[in-house]
């Protein structure tokens, strides 16, 4: 009854506060980081969670933030695998993630 409630509420709130910084769905956990180096530009953080897939591109921010990485595509990913793309903007807003699986949209 009341502890089985009181549990699943601390898991919805445990959950919701993880997923503020990185997106999930099925097929990806996506985040962004900071660039080191310079000061407009960062990192989109893409792990696989499916047993295969291949990435063929990443589109920032509807493609006004470019791509910077030199990175050669489609990339074949596994499970648990995860690449960073560096793109030149600070902050990006959305990223598309397209595949050889469909498209995913990750807003932050």
């Amino acid at each position: 009854g009341k502890a089985m409630l009181n549990k699943s509420m601390a898991i919805a709130i445990a959950l919701g506060l993880f997923t503020q910084s990185v997106w999930a769905e099925d097929g990806f956990t996506v985040s962004k980081q900071e660039s080191p180096r310079y000061y407009n530009h960062s990192f989109i953080v893409i792990t696989s969670r499916m047993d295969e897939v291949h990435l063929i591109d990443v589109v920032a921010n509807r493609g006004n933030c470019v791509s910077v990485s030199k990175i050669p595509k489609p990339i074949l990913m596994t499970f648990g695998g995860n690449i960073r793309f560096e793109v030149g903007c600070a902050d990006p807003l959305e990223a598309k993630i397209v595949t050889d699986k469909g498209d995913y949209v990750v807003s932050w």
